[in-house]
């Protein structure tokens, strides 16, 4: 087994206390499992961190993987807390992109408005776009969204090319930001045209819903009194 490049993200780098490592491990280790199990019986601060491995997720070489995939051969894996939104398992169908396919991860804020302008130039047959805002409860003075930013926009764009395996869509539109926020601001923007006479809007619940399962964001809400805590899965 060669070196690799190990990449923490979220509430689990915080626990175990740095970004990556670089880690040779013994022939034996092999896949995912095999990954997670031999960094936790390295003893503190592993073992604590990895406690559950079914709270760990991996990519390797900036796509998912499963706990009994090979990470052989690979350069980088990354181990993760569930994304944010995480629901249901992460598919892995991949289909050819839209026609106009715009996916971009940013700190800087868009023009919903704008957007939709520029799928409206398609003369499809349907547009539609979705926003969404950074909610939070009363306690929460700002929320920080943590990416894996070698990933990020290359999922982002499988979403949206599952997303033309659905639809006939002539065009689609994914902003994701990333950074801090105060509660209220535009996190997110999905839009679609559609070729057919609909499928637009639906198109854009399925980005969004897919975004917020399989992109590698995390969120942290700071308090208001002080202290901070990370948002869970499917939270």
């Amino acid at each position: 087994m060669t070196e690799l490049d190990l990449l923490y993200f979220g509430a689990l780098r915080e626990a175990i206390g740095r970004d990556g490592e670089r880690i040779d491990p013994p022939s034996h280790v092999l896949t995912i499992e095999d990954l997670i199990r031999w960094l936790a019986a390295r003893g503190a601060p592993y073992s604590l961190a990895l406690a559950d491995p079914a709270q760990v997720r991996a990519a390797v070489d900036r796509e998912h993987a499963g706990p009994a995939d090979s990470f052989f051969g690979a350069q980088e894996v990354a181990l993760f807390p569930p994304m944010s939104g995480e629901g249901a398992g992460l598919p892995g169908q991949r289909a050819a992109s839209p026609v106009m396919l715009d996916i971009r991860v940013q700190s800087g804020d868009f023009d919903a408005g704008h957007q939709l302008a520029r799928l409206g130039e398609l003369n499809a047959a349907a547009v539609a776009g979705v926003t969404l805002h950074a909610e939070s409860g009363d306690d929460v003075a700002a929320i920080v969204l943590e990416h894996y930013a070698a990933m990020a926009k290359a999922e982002l764009a499988r979403v949206a090319e599952d997303a033309g395996a659905r639809w006939p869509l002539a065009g689609v539109i994914l902003i994701h930001r990333h950074g801090r926020f105060a509660p209220g601001e535009r996190l997110l923007f999905a839009g679609a045209a559609a070729a057919g006479g609909a499928g637009a809007l639906d198109a854009c619940r399925f980005i969004i819903e897919g975004a917020s399962r399989r992109a590698p964001f995390w969120r942290r809400e700071l308090l208001s009194g002080g202290g901070s805590r990370w948002a869970r899965g499917g939270s």
